[in-house]
């Protein structure tokens, strides 16, 4: 669950203690407990606190009120408007991993590239095998050693060994040792 974030406009203090004391009770074992976190949530994010979005679409994502993608998605989106990253990120997954039906590589491409300029790692990660792997576009090695440089700035070390491939490929085919590669 997403704690809050800074954000450039003031939030009301109540929201904040919702949003808290929803994370506490949603941990619980009780269906008590967690029916009152969702409910919590449920208040602070329709109030339009983007940390509480975040949590209550994460929970439509899961199995504690049962799986609704696309309520998922209407709260994962309004936490995107805010600026929320991880939810861009969630958002590019689910259309990525097709959740909604079928994958839509358009709709993930432009999340992860939100997500990724906003600075998520995981992100920038997954946009740049969509360049390196031709997924929904040309491959463009070029675009993929960019977001994969980025990831690993990131602090992504999954991002390294790709980075380090794809350096050395457009390095040989500058030197005129292989062709491109399709």
């Amino acid at each position: 669950m997403s704690e809050p974030e800074n954000s450039s406009k003031p939030v009301e203090p109540s929201l904040v203690a919702k949003a808290a004391e929803a994370l506490k009770l949603i941990k619980s074992k009780s269906a008590a407990d967690r029916q009152r976190a969702l409910s919590l949530f449920q208040e602070a994010a329709e109030a339009g606190y983007a940390p509480a979005q975040y949590n209550l679409a994460s929970i439509y994502m899961g199995n504690l009120v049962g799986k609704d993608t696309e309520k998922a998605l209407h709260w994962f989106s309004l936490a995107a408007e805010a600026g929320d990253f991880d939810a861009m990120f969630n958002i590019a997954y689910i259309y990525d991993r097709g959740f909604l039906g079928e994958q839509d590589m358009e709709q993930a491409r432009f999340w992860y590239a939100r997500a990724a300029k906003a600075g998520s790692g995981r992100a920038q990660y997954d946009l740049a095998a969509i360049y390196q792997h031709g997924r929904g576009v040309a491959v463009d090695l070029e675009k993929a050693l960019y977001w994969y440089d980025r990831a690993r700035q990131s602090g992504v070390a999954r991002a390294l060994p790709n980075f380090e491939e794809i350096k050395a490929a457009l390095q040989a085919r500058q030197d005129g040792k292989t062709a491109p590669r399709e």
